[in-house]
């Protein structure tokens, strides 16, 4: 997998991430989040991205 879709990814699960933790009223008020809150999607969804690469070069 090229950097670019590795990158592609991260920020599609960043944002899928943050969509989450937005809608899901346990993690806080609707609509609210924080910048811990953005750290924690950035930090989930980049690792994602860079497992799936890993995998998808082990299996190539």
């Amino acid at each position: 997998m090229s950097n670019k879709r590795t990158l592609e990814d991260a920020i599609e699960n960043t944002v899928g991430v943050a969509a989450l933790l937005t809608m899901a009223p346990i993690f806080g008020g609707i609509g609210a989040l924080t910048a811990a809150g953005f750290a924690v999607s950035a930090t989930v969804g980049t690792g994602v991205a860079v497992m799936d690469s890993e995998e998808n070069e082990e299996s190539n």
